[in-house]
């Protein structure tokens, strides 16, 4: 899950947003994370076996089949696609299927879904206070957290119990706020918290309750890629020969409170594959330029998020 202020900021994360890695499951300590994923298909469309096999073993797959050359079918689909999000993503996602996904061409369509509920490792409690101009519940603590200061912005890494996942918050310097969102994703976030050393820390954060959801297609027109939404684009490069792109999205559902974080996700690549076969991500390499680190000897840090910030939840694995 990954927070960011504007729609510009969501279109430098679209490599980074339908990736769901092995193993995501975890149900420990009164926690838990858990990742489904949907298969619509086509009834005349099938998956190497392999690949289908695949994604049973790793991510619980489940795949259903529509005629989706029927209206009154591709209705129904996207009632029960909807009922299954809802679910899989412990009610913090709905209302976000929409029969247009669904057409009489539709060969497959992946939906995958996460639920997570984590606990602090170190207990928060709650008080009133201002963010930008209004009054606001916050969470206050203090204890050992991962923390960075450097001369553009503040890291502070938030561990669960059992140290399942950790949420990262990135509070921006002065006018630094626009140049950070240019500079952080997916990848950065991870890099950037592999620097931070454990100190004391006085925390005050804002409790927050947040629903979004973009789609694909409006950050890519608004880039100017406009050819691959028609029957004239040319996709052999990135993925199997056939393959179509559209009403793809990404929506979340975020929870920070005192006794944790919790959320859902889902998200479709909307990819249409018409022989089933789908080639790897190639991983590329990312560096963080060298930072300036600034810190304070003597009394515990103090973390104060009373304005505009990033942030990410990261699981361990």
């Amino acid at each position: 899950m990954f927070g960011t202020k504007s729609e510009g900021g969501f279109e430098r994360q679209i490599p980074f947003l339908h990736i769901i890695a092995k193993n995501l499951s975890y149900d420990g300590e009164g926690q838990q994370s858990t990742a489904k994923m949907l298969l619509l298909t086509q009834k005349r469309f099938s998956y190497e076996q392999q690949f289908l096999t695949s994604l049973k073993t790793n991510y619980e797959a489940v795949e259903k089949k529509y005629n989706f050359n029927k209206p009154k079918v591709r209705k129904i689909a996207a009632t029960e696609t909807e009922e299954w999000v809802k679910t899989a993503t412990g009610g913090f996602v709905k209302g976000t299927v929409e029969e247009r996904m669904f057409h009489a061409e539709t060969r497959s369509s992946p939906i995958s879904a996460i639920f997570t509920s984590f606990k602090w490792k170190n207990p928060l409690t709650k008080e009133s206070g201002e963010f930008g101009g209004k009054q606001v519940s916050f969470l206050k603590g203090s204890g050992e957290y991962l923390y960075k200061s450097t001369t553009k912005y503040e890291m502070l890494g938030m561990e669960m119990v059992d140290d399942a996942a950790t949420l990262y918050i990135f509070l921006p310097k002065g006018e630094s706020y626009g140049e950070l969102e240019k500079e952080i994703n997916g990848e950065t976030i991870i890099l950037k918290a592999r620097l931070a050393g454990r100190t004391t820390v006085e925390v005050k954060i804002p409790e927050m309750k947040i629903f979004s959801k973009y789609k694909f297609n409006a950050a890519l027109q608004k880039l100017g890629v406009q050819k691959i939404f028609t029957k004239e684009a040319e996709l052999g490069g990135i993925a199997a020969e056939g393959l179509d792109l559209y009403a793809s999205y990404q929506a979340v559902g975020f929870e920070v409170n005192e006794d944790g974080v919790s959320g859902g996700a889902t998200g479709t690549a909307s990819l249409q594959s018409l022989n089933g076969a789908v080639q790897p991500l190639v991983e590329q390499q990312t560096e963080v330029e060298s930072e300036v680190s600034e810190e304070v000897e003597g009394a515990a840090e103090k973390f104060v998020a009373n304005r505009p910030f990033f942030f990410a939840l990261v699981r361990k694995k």
